[in-house]
């Protein structure tokens, strides 16, 4: 069911705007100004576990198709706290990974479960999902106004048209996208083709996909979710416990070997600068949109919501017994993070136990994919969009969200140029434009990051920052689709626009 803003308004309206359950129930209010700190926990205690596949239902007409249930499930996360309730994909936190080929579509049907009884809201929770990166047409899409309510289903239908490449899937609900995806609706879904199955990366059990995610937790162990008024907070949820793959702080066991990893930002609003304790290199190999042309070794890799790098780490330089910490060096930000920076530094350890077995034959290639081909002298158009505050009121081009408005209509076929700025001095924004991918030409007319030379579908647009890309519009659907902050409470207050691609 597809639902106006009007509608979802009065629904809220219903539901009695604030979200107030029962502390232990996994979902409270709290007031803005009243963040309680999560219970203390050791860190490097929970073995890090690795999200389930999704696996496919058997159909009499050969189509992959997956059947996906939208349900509250109890999870344990912290150490010495029993089970607690998240919202889940197929019933686990993150969801399950979906692992698909190049050019072989499936379906994937969303089944809404999440009712009254079991979230314990009035109505329930509408949801729509979005997968974060995939060319599909508006209707498998996950606008954000194209909500299926509790009992409700929706079919998707992905081509998977696109290289290989490290996507994910989450709630993209009207004014809840936030919440939805704080309480555990996000999952991988990752491509694969024959090029990059043709280097000698890391694969199999070695190549391994990482969300990292802050929250808070009530004292009973259960997710703090802090609102206004029923929105989020204005600037977000900073968490103070970090979460990787659903578990705080954990370990993962290793053999003196490479491993890739693929790591995806899932915050709501905290970006990271990612370190080794060693003081080695992240070798970042791929970006949102897949293979960046040539490996890209840094001592800091720094990530915003939404984004995803694959990194390659050789742990064959450390003796066994060695442990390497994974660190954040992105302090709290200065406009609202109320979190003590030792509590959000360490994000997770690697022990080295074993040599490798079998042996590692795996390399990082001096060469790994094509450039992006977009020639910005092909444009023909460039557009402008400022990310600031209208009123006190998150805003692009000093408007708030309409899903009456168009605010673009790139024709299919061409290429343009976007320039994304913002004027504020203390706000950075992570801008994500639905159906296509980019590239990044310049940031305040310098050149990009070296990590953000290959195709991306979100960018860091930082305090007093602009910053062009160019993006061409070849995909074979046309149609509205959505273009916003991926602070996802920003988002929720209305920094989102939209643009239609015309034939």
């Amino acid at each position: 069911m597809s639902l106006s803003r009007r509608d979802v308004l009065r629904l809220s309206a219903l539901a009695g705007g604030a979200v107030v359950l029962p502390v232990g129930f996994g979902l409270a209010h709290a007031e803005a100004d009243a963040n309680p700190s999560s219970p203390a926990f050791p860190a490097f205690t929970v073995p890090l576990p690795i999200p389930v596949d999704a696996q496919p239902v058997p159909t009499a007409d050969g189509v992959i198709h997956y059947s996906v249930d939208q349900v509250v499930a109890r999870q344990r996360i912290l150490p010495n706290f029993p089970p607690v309730p998240v919202w889940t994909y197929n019933g686990t936190y993150p969801g399950p990974t979906f692992r698909v080929n190049s050019g072989t579509p499936v379906v994937v049907t969303q089944n809404n479960r999440l009712d009254a009884a079991s979230t314990g809201l009035a109505g329930g929770v509408a949801t729509t999902v979005h997968p974060h990166g995939l060319d599909v047409e508006p209707g498998s899409d996950g606008h954000p106004l194209h909500l299926v309510l509790p009992g409700g289903f929706l079919e998707h239908h992905y081509p998977n048209r696109q290289r290989a490449a490290t996507l994910w899937y989450h709630d993209h609900a009207i004014d809840h996208t936030s919440r939805n995806v704080y309480m555990g609706l996000a999952g991988f879904y990752l491509i694969a083709d024959e090029h990059e199955r043709s280097l000698p990366l890391p694969s199999g059990p070695f190549d391994i996909p990482l969300v990292i995610q802050d929250k808070r937790f009530n004292p009973d162990g259960t997710i703090l979710y802090v609102s206004e008024n029923g929105l989020p907070q204005r600037q977000g949820q900073f968490g103070d416990v970090l979460l990787v793959n659903g578990a705080p702080q954990p370990v993962l066991r290793v053999q003196q070997r490479r491993y890739r990893f693929r790591l995806l930002n899932g915050s709501d609003a905290r970006f990271y600068g990612l370190e080794l304790s060693t003081g080695d290199p992240l070798v970042v190999i791929a970006s949102d949109g897949g293979l960046l042309p040539h490996p890209v070794p840094t001592a800091n890799l720094f990530m915003v919501e939404a984004e995803r790098y694959s990194v390659v780490v050789d742990f064959s330089r450390y003796p066994i017994g060695t442990r390497v910490i994974l660190r954040n060096t992105v302090a709290p930000v200065p406009f609202g993070d109320p979190v003590d920076p030792a509590k959000i530094r360490d994000v997770m350890a690697f022990d080295v136990v074993a040599p490798a077995d079998p042996p590692d034959t795996s390399s990082v290639p001096a060469d790994l994919a094509p450039a992006p081909d977009i020639d910005p002298a092909q444009a023909v158009r460039t557009r402008l969009w400022q990310f600031n505050r209208q009123g006190g009121a998150w805003a692009i081009n000093g408007q708030q969200f309409d899903g009456a408005r168009i605010d673009a209509t790139p024709k299919q076929g061409t290429t343009e140029i976007w320039t994304f700025q913002n004027e504020a001095g203390g706000w950075l924004h992570p801008v994500h434009v639905h159906l296509v991918e980019y590239k990044v030409l310049d940031r305040n007319g310098k050149p990009p990051r070296p990590w953000e030379t290959g195709f991306k579908d979100v960018v860091s647009v930082g305090p007093n920052e602009t910053v062009r890309v160019a993006m061409r519009f070849d995909s074979p659907f046309t149609g509205v689709y959505v273009m916003h902050c991926h602070n996802v409470s920003h988002e929720d207050h209305e920094m989102m626009t939209q643009f239609q691609v015309v034939p």
